[in-house]
């Protein structure tokens, strides 16, 4: 299952990953957790959060290179204050 953030605000990427997160193993719980620390470091414009996030994800299972571009790409975004839509 993948959570596509570009065209969705915060408020419907929360609302997106709760409805999810019942129907995920247990096992998936990291992921949402990550998932809801990087929307709220989108959210703030928080850079650092957003690179703690990842890091402490990517301690535990690491990141497909895909999934590493993409997340380098959202951080850009967050540097700039660029969006991306």
């Amino acid at each position: 299952m993948y959570l596509v953030f570009a065209p969705l605000d915060a408020t419907q990427s929360y609302c997106v990953m709760e409805k999810s997160r019942f129907h995920l193993p247990v096992v998936i719980e990291c992921i949402c957790q990550m998932l809801q620390a990087l929307i709220a470091a989108c959210e703030d414009q928080n850079e650092d959060s957003f690179t703690d996030a990842v890091r402490e994800y990517d301690s535990i299972s690491r990141l497909e290179q895909w999934y590493t571009t993409i997340l380098l790409r959202i951080k850009k975004s967050i540097e700039g204050g660029d969006s991306l839509r």
